[in-house]
C-alpha cells in the first residue's frame, strides 16, 4: 500500500545506506521532504542521487553530520530549527561497530558516541520541532537484535580493561531500547 505523506518532514541519520537508506528512500517515495544525516559528504552525495533519481522527489536533502560529536549536533539543531519547521518523522538509525577503544576528541568512548549519546542528543535537541508536528510526530530508535546478547550496564563508556566492540555494540542497543522505551524521551504532543 503506498501512503502519500507530502508537506511531511523528515529525518533519517545514516541514510546513505543499508535500513537508513531504504527507510530514506521509502520516505521520498511516499512524498515526504526528508533530510538524510550521513557523516561522509560523498557516500551522502552518492545516496541523495540515487534516490532522487529512484523515487523523482528533488525534495531530498543532505546534511553532513558527525553524530560522534555532541558539538556538531547542537550545531547542526541549531541551523536546521532556524528553519523553523515540523519535524514529522526522526529516524535514529545511524550506528557504529568499532573494534578498538577510541576516544573522541570530547572525551567519550567512540561507539557509545554515536550509538547512545548521539541517538538521545539528536532526540532531545530536535523536540521542540517534534512538538510542532505534534500529533503527528514520531520518534524511531533503530535497534538490534544482538541487545539481547548482553545485560543492562552502568558502565556505558566501557572502562574495563579489555575491550570488545561488539559487546559495546549489544551493551548501546540495549540502553538505546531501554531509554526509548523506559520513558527516557518524553511523549510529544
Amino acid at each position: 500500500m503506498q501512503v502519500k505523506i507530502d508537506r511531511k518532514n523528515c529525518i533519517v541519520t545514516g541514510a546513505n545506506s543499508g535500513i537508513g537508506y531504504a527507510a530514506a528512500e521509502g520516505l521520498a517515495s511516499c512524498g515526504a521532504t526528508v533530510y538524510l544525516i550521513c557523516r561522509n559528504k560523498e557516500r551522502g552525495e552518492a545516496a541523495l542521487s540515487k534516490i532522487q533519481s529512484a523515487t523523482g522527489n528533488t525534495n531530498v536533502h543532505l546534511e553532513v553530520l558527525d553524530l560522534s560529536s555532541q558539538s556538531e549536533i547542537k550545531s547542526f539543531v541549531s541551523r536546521f530549527a532556524s528553519k523553523d519547521i515540523p519535524v514529522h518523522v526522526l529516524v535514529n538509525n545511524a550506528g557504529l561497530l568499532e573494534t578498538k577503544r577510541v576516544t573522541t576528541s570530547e572525551g567519550f568512548e567512540m561507539n557509545f558516541a554515536v550509538n547512545v549519546l548521539g541517538t538521545y542528543t539528536m532526540t532531545e535537541l530536535m523536540l521542540p520541532l517534534l512538538e510542532k508536528a505534534a500529533p503527528d510526530a514520531k520518534v524511531i530508535t533503530v535497534s538490534s537484535g544482538g541487545m539481547y546478547t548482553v545485560p543492562l550496564t552502568t558502565d556505558l563508556q566501557y572502562s574495563d580493561e579489555k575491550f570488545d566492540g561488539v559487546v559495546q555494540y549489544a551493551r548501546n542497543k540495549r540502553v538505546q531500547k531501554f531509554s526509548s522505551k523506559g520513558g527516557t524521551y518524553r511523549k510529544v504532543g
